[in-house]
């Protein structure tokens, strides 16, 4: 997923290094996560936008670093990407630049086709291959027609987007030298806005904080000052965050005015999927995600609780070739699910750690991940796959059933286990018998 950041201190320029590099949980530290490029954008005492970007990771881009730490500025807009739509290319690295307004977005949205006809001419404004800038250049141009009021050409521009092409997330934040614009839509990714007053929560203090890594922040400018700031996630403690709505879209004027309005009630007319499945060490950090996802829903679900040191051990080592391997489901680079096979010589191979975030269920993910595992088992020899699963469980004992899977005998020592199923699978095809 990709981190927006966004702050604005009214008329007078504000420092931000406390935000953007140390702040807990900071936008730095999660661009491990999110390596393909960042950018932060500024405007100059004279109102003009001023951007530095590289498709890099912020932890090895010193300039990102030394903008963060110097910068002064009426608003800022900084990203961290996680590549969708374009390749890894300083013109497909956000924010992006139009009319004097600086953007950045997180989600995707499918149909380029059908929004580059949409665009006409104005298609002349986008400079790469992303669907964020050609979102923008709709935006752009919708602003214009509405005689250069911004809020109007983005509610005109996602309504568009929203009913004639597949969406699967429009978060985006649109900023000038005085307002700040940001829309959170649908719900697929959270987006945050905190209205800081001068001195904080507390009163009379910086905002300064230490970090579990060590990592000190400290604004001397917060103590007099208020700031208003719109992330993707929480950055501190501060119990002000809030999330926006789907479908809301906030301005922040120059007096730090926020006005809010839900300009977007019903869902995308079409979704897009964005589903891919692949094979993962389970030392990544997406599939360690996903494996410490499934340990803590199961945690939730069991009676009396999961204990993965209690289970059939599963190590890292369990679960790479020729042991096993591991499959990581992402939606438009969000890890949403996994599955797991464990091979046992000539016994058949069992699958293991199946699990499907909530964000994605109904999507028939489950029966996907199910139907790749089956036909790895497959590719590699195995005429029969088994699983075991707990009662708690219902909606994947249906899906087991439903998939062709027979109920049998015990046939392993997990704890945690009520029913085991075979099934048999075809070694030509990977397909079921």
């Amino acid at each position: 997923m990709c981190r927006l950041f966004g702050m604005t201190g009214g008329t007078a320029p504000l420092s931000a290094e406390f935000w953007l590099l140390d702040a807990p949980d900071s936008l730095s530290a999660q661009s491990h996560r999110d390596p393909d490029g960042t950018g932060i954008g500024t405007f100059d005492s004279r109102g003009h936008p001023v951007v530095h970007k590289a498709p890099i990771a912020a932890f090895g881009d010193a300039a990102f670093a030394r903008d963060a730490q110097h910068e002064r500025s009426t608003t800022f807009l900084a990203h961290i990407r996680h590549a969708t739509t374009g390749g890894l290319t300083m013109n497909n690295t956000h924010p992006f630049e139009q009319d004097g307004r600086l953007f950045a977005h997180n989600g995707m949205l499918e149909g380029l086709a059908e929004l580059e006809s949409e665009l006409g001419d104005d298609l002349a404004l986008v400079k790469g291959e992303t669907d964020s800038e050609r979102l923008f250049a709709l935006i752009t141009r919708e602003t214009r027609r509405n005689g250069g009021d911004v809020e109007a050409g983005i509610v005109a521009a996602t309504t568009w987007a929203a009913e004639h092409v597949p969406v699967y997330a429009l978060n985006l934040i649109v900023t000038t030298d005085s307002e700040l614009f940001a829309l959170r839509y649908p719900a697929t990714h959270t987006l945050y806005v905190l209205d800081r007053a001068a001195g904080g929560h507390q009163g009379g203090r910086p905002l300064h904080h230490q970090s579990s890594l060590g990592t000190r922040v400290r604004s001397d400018d917060a103590i007099e000052r208020p700031v208003v700031v719109v992330a993707s996630e929480r950055l501190d403690d501060d119990p002000g965050w809030r999330p926006l709505a789907s479908g809301e879209l906030i301005r922040v004027d120059a007096q730090l005015g926020i006005t809010s309005a839900i300009v977007l009630p019903d869902p995308p007319a079409h979704v897009a999927d964005a589903l891919t499945i692949r094979v993962a060490d389970p030392a990544e950090p997406e599939a360690q995600h996903c494996l410490a996802e499934y340990a803590a829903e199961l945690g939730r679900r069991f009676d009396g609780g999961f204990d993965p040191a209690l289970s059939t051990p599963t190590g890292p080592d369990d679960l790479r070739p020729p042991a096993g391997l591991l499959l990581v489901a992402t939606r438009a680079g969000e890890p949403v699910g996994c599955g797991a096979l464990r091979f046992h010589g000539d016994d058949p191979p069992e699958i293991k750690r199946v699990w499907v975030d909530a964000s994605a269920r109904g999507l028939g993910l489950g029966r996907r991940l199910l139907a790749e595992l089956e036909r790895r088992a497959a590719d590699a020899g195995a005429r029969t796959v088994r699983l075991d699963t707990n009662r708690a469980l219902v909606e994947a004992i249906a899906l087991y059933r439903s998939a062709g899977y027979r109920e049998i005998d015990r046939f392993s020592d997990e704890r945690y286990a009520h029913h085991w199923f075979e099934k048999t699978v075809s070694m030509q095809s990977g397909r079921s018998a």
